[in-house]
Order: C-alpha cells, then sequence, then structure tokens
C-alpha cells in the first residue's frame, strides 16, 4: 500500500472546524482532545484519493500529559454515491500506512 501525494491543512474557519471536531468526539468520545486545532489530511493511496481528519489530545485510558493524535478515515463521495465502501481491514490498512507517513510529519503538530 503506498501513500502519495499527502498534504494536511489546518481547518482554520471555526465552523467547519467545530463541526469536524464535533463529529470526531461522538465517533471516538473516549478520546479526550486538549487543543482547538484540527487537521485534514488529503493523499492517494495505489491512486485512489483519501482524506483523514486529525485532532490532537489522548486517550482516557493514558495519562493527560501524553499527547496523541486521534486520525480518522473519512468516507469519499464517490463511495456514498456508488453505495460501495471499502472493509473495515481495508480502512484499518490505509489508516496503518497514513499514521506511518504521518509519524515522519509529526513536528507539524507542535
Amino acid at each position: 500500500m503506498k501513500i502519495t501525494d499527502l498534504t494536511i491543512t489546518e481547518i482554520t474557519d471555526p465552523s467547519r472546524r467545530d463541526q469536524l471536531l464535533a463529529t470526531m468526539e461522538r465517533e471516538r468520545p473516549e478520546f479526550m482532545r486538549t487543543d482547538t486545532r484540527a487537521w485534514v489530511a488529503t493523499f492517494q493511496v495505489d491512486g485512489t484519493p483519501r482524506a483523514v481528519a486529525i485532532r490532537i489530545g489522548h486517550d482516557g485510558s493514558v495519562a493527560p500529559d501524553i499527547k496523541q493524535l486521534d486520525t480518522h478515515l473519512r468516507v469519499n463521495e464517490e463511495e456514498f454515491d456508488k453505495d460501495s465502501f471499502i472493509s473495515e481491514g481495508e480502512a484499518a490498512d490505509v489508516l496503518a500506512a497514513f499514521n506511518v507517513e504521518l509519524s515522519k510529519r509529526s513536528s507539524i503538530f507542535s
């Protein structure tokens, strides 16, 4: 699985950022957000466009001074239109490959 064309953009529009953070909080309520910023990463996986939402905080089961990134794979509009989604296993593989690439760029979240 090859990731190319990776771009990470901070969401600066307050309403869009708040909407994205609220969605992420619903999807993973045990993650404690410690920063009001949010990002969206866009990239290609083997030629297929993908997007991941990112926020900073820590899992509720770890010490509060530990900084973690919470990543959520977004569903493409085309997949909604065709009602054709990737499997959970493939989504996990995409996130794993993305997180490897993200770790190389983690300084942007300082």
